[in-house]
């Protein structure tokens, strides 16, 4: 505001609009609509599952809106404007519902810190229903290794995890920790999160290991296109799936999965001695608990 005295108008005169469109929608109290969710740990293909899905006519896919993100970040936040938190979240799933045709089954892919409001998100409607991807520690690991840029991406989202809910790791100093330590405590604290959240969900939510998705998609699909029900033809998703076997999803460069198999074994090669330490922290930190290497409920 000091820097930029008009956002201040700005800001003001947005909350009054926001205000408006709540009393609207209260006025309106429209039915919510199931949409289908899926949730992630990051660098696991969700990408390109949100692609592989996007089916005009058939499915109408939200990718990652930055509303729920934000309402995610904010959802333990103690200042006072979180007391508008559900009306505005309310109205941001109904109009995140909102497909080309009444035919178009919603499918919200999220960005992987909103896993803290699953349990919002499917108590809306009891249509609605949610896949978890996910991926190992280890793939998870040279993920973030291969990828300088992704170990401060690591730091930032453990700020915004929030570790009460999660029993295993409420005393861990996440300050202290080195760079992979700091990966495989996100990775945990993203397990943890989806173990307790299928426990609860019941039978509401299903998983998918990302390695399942990557070697056999046609089967992965065919279990994910009959969970959400989605009517489309299957000879569709098979384009789809071969549209994108050469090309890079995120780039739009060629792409060569045995290639990037390679670089990623390459990868765990010259870091083998960092990923053995994030290794032995996971082993120190879970104890007696065992390390969760496959989610229960898996769609295939």
């Amino acid at each position: 505001f000091h820097d930029h005295p008009n956002l201040e108008n700005e800001s003001k005169a947005f909350n009054v609009k926001l205000d408006d469109l709540l009393a609207l929608y209260k006025r309106q109290t429209p039915p919510q609509r199931s949409v289908n969710f899926i949730f992630h740990t990051a660098f696991c293909g969700s990408t390109l599952l949100g692609k592989y899905l996007e089916n005009p006519g058939w499915t109408f896919v939200y990718r990652e809106p930055a509303i729920l993100t934000s309402l995610a970040l904010l959802r333990f936040e103690p200042a006072s404007y979180t007391d508008q938190w559900q009306d505005i979240f309310e109205l941001m799933l109904a109009l995140l519902s909102r497909t080309n045709s009444c035919n178009e089954v919603p499918i919200i892919k999220l960005h992987d810190g909103c896993s803290c409001i699953i349990d919002n998100l499917l108590s809306m409607n009891p249509d609605s229903k949610g896949l978890i991807l996910y991926s190992d520690w280890h793939s998870f690991l040279v993920s973030i290794l291969r990828n300088p840029y992704r170990r401060k991406w690591v730091r930032n989202r453990l700020k915004s995890t929030d570790f009460r809910k999660i029993d295993l790791l409420r005393n861990v100093n996440i300050h202290s920790l080195i760079d992979v330590e700091a990966a495989a405590c996100l990775w945990l604290a993203q397990i943890y999160t989806y173990l307790t959240a299928l426990e609860r969900q019941d039978r509401r939510l299903y998983n998918l290991d990302c390695c399942l998705l990557f070697q056999s998609p046609q089967k992965a699909l065919r279990a994910i296109i009959d969970y959400f029900c989605i009517s489309s033809s299957f000879e569709d998703i098979i384009d789809t799936l071969k549209r994108y076997e050469r090309v890079h999803v995120k780039t739009g460069h060629k792409y060569d999965s045995k290639a990037r198999a390679r670089y990623n074994e390459f990868i765990g090669k010259i870091y083998k001695s960092e990923i053995r330490i994030a290794y032995e922290w996971i082993e120190k930190v879970t104890g007696e608990s065992s390390l969760i290497t496959e989610l229960p409920l898996s769609i295939c």
